[in-house]
């Protein structure tokens, strides 16, 4: 029996918008808008990040690999390792989100969308998990 792939095409689309929106303006400084990773550089740089912000920061820059991970995972046929990475990548999304929202820069939309997509991201990779659960107990 064939199953569907609809869970993962939906997953491999939100984890690729998710992670598309660091590239976009996630916090304004001055009259300038920052993408996610100008805003680490520049935190790392001033030396503006606490001691767990710090081992959080490598992790951000692993977005996009984490990602492709998912695209990888999705075709060669490994759903549940799809959805692991695919909720490695929205939980740092929404850390990030929370990272800048506490921050004194000024929050921009990429931030938002990201925190957005990056819950939808784990949102469906739970729903593909729990379909990949039921699946295994029905074999």
């Amino acid at each position: 029996m064939k199953r569907s792939m609809q869970l993962e095409v939906v997953l491999v689309a939100v984890v690729a918008a998710a992670v598309a929106t660091t590239f976009a303006p996630w916090g304004t400084s001055g009259t300038v808008g920052r993408s996610s990773y100008e805003l680490v550089d520049a935190a790392r740089a001033l030396d503006l990040l606490d001691d767990g912000l710090v081992r959080f920061a490598p992790a951000w820059f692993t977005l996009p690999f984490l990602a492709a991970g998912v695209v990888i995972a999705v075709g060669w046929g490994k759903p549940r390792l799809a959805a692991g990475l695919a909720v490695c990548v929205g939980s740092v999304m929404v850390l990030g989100w929370m990272s800048v929202k506490s921050s004194p820069v000024g929050v921009d939309t990429g931030a938002v969308a990201g925190a957005v997509l990056g819950g939808a991201t784990v949102a469906v990779a739970g729903m593909l998990l729990i379909r990949e659960g039921s699946t295994r107990r029905d074999q």
